[in-house]
Protein backbone atom coordinates (compact mmCIF):
# COMPACT_ATOMS: atom_id res chain seq x y z
CA UNK A 1 0.00 0.00 0.00
CA UNK A 2 1.28 3.43 -0.93
CA UNK A 3 0.74 5.45 2.27
CA UNK A 4 1.92 8.72 0.74
CA UNK A 5 -0.66 8.51 -2.06
CA UNK A 6 -3.30 7.24 0.35
CA UNK A 7 -2.74 10.24 2.62
CA UNK A 8 -2.82 12.62 -0.35
CA UNK A 9 -6.12 11.13 -1.56
CA UNK A 10 -7.59 11.15 1.96
CA UNK A 11 -6.65 14.77 2.70
CA UNK A 12 -7.82 15.88 -0.75
CA UNK A 13 -11.16 14.12 -0.39
CA UNK A 14 -11.66 15.60 3.08
CA UNK A 15 -10.86 19.16 1.97
CA UNK A 16 -12.99 19.02 -1.19
CA UNK A 17 -15.92 17.45 0.69
CA UNK A 18 -15.64 20.05 3.47
CA UNK A 19 -15.84 22.87 0.92
CA UNK A 20 -18.77 21.13 -0.76
CA UNK A 21 -20.54 20.76 2.61
CA UNK A 22 -20.02 24.42 3.47
CA UNK A 23 -21.40 25.64 0.15
CA UNK A 24 -24.31 23.19 0.20
CA UNK A 25 -25.36 23.80 3.81
CA UNK A 26 -24.53 27.49 4.22
CA UNK A 27 -25.62 28.71 0.80
CA UNK A 28 -27.85 26.29 -1.11
CA UNK A 29 -29.79 24.84 1.83
CA UNK A 30 -29.60 27.82 4.17
CA UNK A 31 -33.33 28.54 4.11
CA UNK A 32 -34.21 24.88 4.74
CA UNK A 33 -31.95 24.78 7.78
CA UNK A 34 -33.28 28.10 9.06
CA UNK A 35 -36.87 26.86 8.63
CA UNK A 36 -36.04 23.71 10.62
CA UNK A 37 -34.14 25.55 13.38
CA UNK A 38 -36.19 23.85 16.11
CA UNK A 39 -34.52 20.53 15.20
CA UNK A 40 -30.95 21.75 15.77
CA UNK A 41 -28.82 22.31 18.83
CA UNK A 42 -28.26 25.94 19.88
CA UNK A 43 -25.72 27.76 17.67
CA UNK A 44 -23.00 27.94 20.30
CA UNK A 45 -23.26 24.18 20.90
CA UNK A 46 -23.23 23.44 17.15
CA UNK A 47 -20.11 25.56 16.71
CA UNK A 48 -18.41 23.85 19.64
CA UNK A 49 -19.12 20.42 18.11
CA UNK A 50 -17.79 21.22 14.62
CA UNK A 51 -14.40 19.58 15.32
CA UNK A 52 -16.19 16.38 16.33
CA UNK A 53 -18.12 16.45 13.05
CA UNK A 54 -14.88 16.91 11.11
CA UNK A 55 -13.27 14.06 13.04
CA UNK A 56 -16.24 11.83 12.27
CA UNK A 57 -16.06 12.64 8.56
CA UNK A 58 -12.30 12.11 8.54
CA UNK A 59 -12.59 8.69 10.17
CA UNK A 60 -15.40 7.71 7.81
CA UNK A 61 -13.31 8.79 4.81
CA UNK A 62 -10.33 6.89 6.21
CA UNK A 63 -12.28 3.63 6.36
CA UNK A 64 -14.01 4.10 3.01
CA UNK A 65 -10.64 4.96 1.46
CA UNK A 66 -9.15 1.82 2.94
CA UNK A 67 -12.06 -0.16 1.52
CA UNK A 68 -11.35 1.26 -1.95
CA UNK A 69 -7.65 0.42 -1.65
CA UNK A 70 -8.24 -3.08 -0.22
CA UNK A 71 -10.67 -3.80 -3.07
CA UNK A 72 -7.81 -2.85 -5.40
CA UNK A 73 -9.73 0.02 -6.92
CA UNK A 74 -7.70 1.96 -9.45
CA UNK A 75 -8.36 4.87 -11.74
CA UNK A 76 -11.02 7.49 -12.07
CA UNK A 77 -13.65 5.16 -13.56
CA UNK A 78 -13.41 2.70 -10.66
CA UNK A 79 -13.30 5.60 -8.21
CA UNK A 80 -16.54 6.98 -9.66
CA UNK A 81 -18.15 3.55 -9.54
CA UNK A 82 -17.09 3.13 -5.91
CA UNK A 83 -18.40 6.61 -5.10
CA UNK A 84 -21.72 5.86 -6.81
CA UNK A 85 -22.24 2.70 -4.73
CA UNK A 86 -21.41 4.62 -1.55
CA UNK A 87 -23.74 7.44 -2.64
CA UNK A 88 -26.63 5.03 -3.13
CA UNK A 89 -25.98 3.43 0.26
CA UNK A 90 -25.80 6.85 1.91
CA UNK A 91 -29.04 8.03 0.34
CA UNK A 92 -30.74 4.81 1.46
CA UNK A 93 -29.45 5.42 4.99
CA UNK A 94 -30.92 8.91 5.04
CA UNK A 95 -34.22 7.51 3.75
CA UNK A 96 -34.17 5.10 6.68
CA UNK A 97 -33.59 8.02 9.06
CA UNK A 98 -36.78 9.57 7.73
CA UNK A 99 -38.70 6.76 9.41
CA UNK A 100 -37.23 7.75 12.79
CA UNK A 101 -37.13 11.54 12.89
CA UNK A 102 -39.80 14.13 12.18
CA UNK A 103 -37.49 16.35 10.14
CA UNK A 104 -38.78 18.31 7.16
CA UNK A 105 -38.34 16.69 3.77
CA UNK A 106 -36.04 19.53 2.65
CA UNK A 107 -33.57 18.80 5.45
CA UNK A 108 -33.57 15.05 4.80
CA UNK A 109 -33.21 15.61 1.06
CA UNK A 110 -30.34 17.99 1.72
CA UNK A 111 -28.64 15.41 3.91
CA UNK A 112 -29.05 12.76 1.23
CA UNK A 113 -27.54 15.09 -1.38
CA UNK A 114 -24.70 15.98 1.00
CA UNK A 115 -23.90 12.34 1.79
CA UNK A 116 -24.13 11.29 -1.85
CA UNK A 117 -21.92 14.19 -2.93
CA UNK A 118 -19.34 13.36 -0.28
CA UNK A 119 -19.29 9.73 -1.43
CA UNK A 120 -18.78 10.72 -5.05
CA UNK A 121 -16.02 13.18 -4.13
CA UNK A 122 -14.27 10.52 -2.07
CA UNK A 123 -14.44 8.06 -4.98
CA UNK A 124 -13.11 10.63 -7.44
CA UNK A 125 -10.23 11.66 -5.18
CA UNK A 126 -9.17 8.09 -4.46
CA UNK A 127 -9.64 6.94 -8.04
CA UNK A 128 -7.64 9.87 -9.37
CA UNK A 129 -4.90 10.22 -6.75
CA UNK A 130 -4.26 6.80 -5.24
CA UNK A 131 -1.63 4.62 -6.85
CA UNK A 132 0.00 1.53 -5.39
CA UNK A 133 3.75 0.84 -5.39
CA UNK A 134 3.52 -0.99 -8.70
CA UNK A 135 2.53 2.31 -10.30
CA UNK A 136 -0.93 1.22 -11.45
Amino acid sequence: MNWKRFTLALVSAFLVATLYDIVLNAVVLRSAFEAGAQYWRPSDELNRLIPLGWLSMGVMFLFFGLLFVRAKGRGLRQGLEFGCWLALASAAGVAGMATLVPWPREILSGMAVQQAGNALLLGVCFGWLYRDRAGT
